[in-house]
């Protein structure tokens, strides 16, 4: 019998010993943050564990101290159960979330619309049925006409659960009811005065923003984030894809459903309303998060030719995906352009004007992948490389997300490098724009050299010297141990050239360089924090580029918000979709070429 303390409560569940706590902890609904999808290599996924377990692995000893192991600390993912055992999940730390995104003024029109209506009763005398005399109603509120000359099919159709409301509602309000209507749709019968929301989200692969409107007069009512459950399986799309095979598909596709449902839930509750007036939602996603929503099988995403099941840019029911909205609300999945070029680029793009470009425009979304587009008034040409999690702060020894205690910048000042963490408190970990300007901090003091390698104590002045331990990591805070390794070093070498190399093979295929461009857009919650000095420095973007530099914020998430309050958006990012040239990286010469050159941490183009 496992005992689980969690922050909700306390699970009691029959653990089979061929099963890690990691898997059981999943079974049960329970989050743990596992990056490198239980394989061991992160030492992300730490639980307090007593009782009768699996002896310490050499996996563990090797990310554990022998204190933190004294303490209890395991790795969830190297731990069996062998009897009666109890695990307590360590204080969660809540991350701080990118929500805030910049883009054109939106025009208000949103394809969900309300119709007051004054449905007349029936008689004796008329036998018409109750939808029948909505739908009439509905076609003379609309100057539609409702009915053809014989008296035939009316223009608009109801949905099952406008149906079900129709008699009780009818009644009770003696026929003054509002029409809730999506594109000829009746979705719903609500009494006037009934909330009319809206949800838009951006499922990001490490994190989820979700943006709650009324419908009625596009005021934003709230906003809600978190970190994405699905990390549990993995920090990137190829280890969700991985998971998601052998009935793995279903966990991951419940967590986010529940995750979404939690966010309506929770804010329906702040307004003293049910999810049931949610009438619309709209979901900017990479490809491979699409699919996983949408429990698609997307295993063909990770191997050649690389063909996605769908490029979405439809809508499906609520009630299908098992979210908490209106039954027959529509759920809004953006156009995709490719397997690696998703929804979410082609909201973000669209949010900062990129489907209609002025200027020569080079747009970039830095995550666990580059994505990245050039745009100008002909042509617009994207691709994307695997980044890998090192920004997110996964396979960084000391790596986190943007939590409190978080190292998220630095700068070198009278003789030390001074740190920034989020809350001002001591550091406890170092997340991905910290990560940029601490590599740019270590290059400026010489602790780093071009080719990646960490100097030794002996090849530094004081007082870098003693930041040198036994193990040659350059430890930035003594009394918390935090510290760059040369295996942090290499993940960011392997990142930044992925990235650098994606924006030289776009530039060199629209026959563009970084001076000739007018616009660096850089969108993502990674870009709105990192210092675009330090970017340049380690080469990361072309120093060229620096004057040109805009952020964007969350562009996906503003792009979702665009779709959900004007009816056209949806109609821009499909054309944006269909428009966009995709730039195969993974078998071009070119590409190979730049990633070798850009494996150096230079300033140099």
């Amino acid at each position: 019998m496992l005992t689980i303390h969690t922050p909700k409560g306390v699970i009691r569940t029959e653990a089979d010993t061929g099963k890690t706590l990691l898997s059981v902890l999943h079974d049960n609904g329970v989050f743990v943050d596992a990056p490198c999808g239980g394989n061991g290599t992160c030492g992300k996924c730490r639980v307090y564990v007593s009782g009768a377990v699996s002896p310490v692995t050499r996996e563990e000893r090797l990310r554990l101290t022998e204190a933190e192991l004294a303490s209890g600390l395991r790795l969830a993912c190297r731990t069996f159960a062998q009897g009666d055992a109890l695990v307590r999940l360590p204080e969660a730390r809540a991350m701080e979330v990118e929500t805030e995104g910049t883009g054109e003024q939106i025009e208000f029109c949103p394809a969900v619309r309300r119709y007051p209506l004054e449905v007349p009763s029936g008689s004796l005398d008329e036998q018409t049925d109750d939808m029948t005399r909505v739908l009439r109603a509905l076609g003379e509120r609309t100057g539609a006409s409702a009915s053809d000359e014989n008296g035939g099919q009316v223009r608009f159709t109801p949905t099952l659960n406008a149906l079900r409301r129709a008699p009780a509602l009818l009644r009770s309000l003696d026929g003054k009811a509002d029409a809730i209507v999506f594109r000829g749709k009746l979705l719903d019968l609500a009494a006037p005065g009934d909330p009319m929301l809206g949800m838009a989200v951006d499922i990001g692969t490490t994190t989820v923003a979700a943006y709650f409107y009324d419908l009625s007069d596009g005021a934003q009512l709230g906003v809600r984030s978190a970190m994405n459950p699905q990390r549990a399986f993995g920090a990137d799309v190829i280890s969700r894809i991985a998971a998601s095979e052998n009935g793995g598909l279903a966990d991951e596709q419940r967590a986010i459903t529940e995750l979404l449902s939690g966010f309506a839930r929770s804010f329906c509750a702040e307004q003293e309303t049910s999810p049931e007036r949610l009438y619309h939602i709209t979901i900017a996603a990479n490809t491979t998060m699409l699919h996983l929503l949408a429990g698609i099988d997307p295993k063909n995403i990770a191997a050649a030719p690389f063909l996605p099941a769908s490029r979405f840019g439809f809508e499906l029911r609520a009630e299908e995906l098992g979210l908490a909205a209106c039954p027959d609300a529509p759920v809004t999945l953006l156009p995709c352009v490719s397997a690696y070029v998703g929804a979410d680029i082609t909201a973000g793009m669209a949010a900062v004007g990129l489907d209609r470009p002025t200027e020569k425009t080079l747009y970039i979304d830095i995550g666990t992948n580059g994505e990245m587009a050039y745009a100008d008034a002909e042509r617009i040409v994207c691709c994307a490389t695997a980044a890998g999690p090192a920004f997110e702060g996964a396979h960084i020894e000391c790596g986190s997300g943007g939590v409190p205690g978080a190292i998220r910048g630095a700068v070198v000042g009278d003789g030390e490098i001074r740190l920034e963490t989020i809350g001002g408190g001591k550091p406890t970990g170092i997340c991905g724009s910290g990560l940029i300007d601490l590599v740019a901090a270590l290059l400026e003091i010489e602790a780093l050299d071009e080719t990646g390698r960490l100097a030794d104590e002996d090849e530094l002045e004081p007082p870098y010297d003693a930041c040198i331990n036994d193990d040659g990591d350059f430890v930035l805070d003594a009394e918390t141990g935090i510290r760059i390794t040369a295996k942090d070093i290499r993940e960011v070498q392997l990142a930044k050239a992925a990235i650098r190399a994606g924006i030289c093979t776009l530039l060199d295929t629209v026959g563009e360089t970084a001076d000739t461009l007018d616009r660096l857009v850089v969108a993502g919650g990674f870009g709105a924090h990192i210092r675009p000095e330090s970017a340049c420095a380690i080469g990361l973007f072309p120093p060229q580029a620096l004057s040109k530099y805009k952020t964007a914020g969350n562009a996906a998430g503003r792009g979702a918000v665009l779709a959900l309050l004007n009816e056209n958006a949806a109609g821009r990012m499909d054309s944006l979709a269909r428009r966009c040239e995709y730039l195969e990286l993974s078998g071009s010469q070119v590409f190979q070429d730049h990633y070798i050159e850009q494996m150096m941490f230079s300033e140099d183009e």
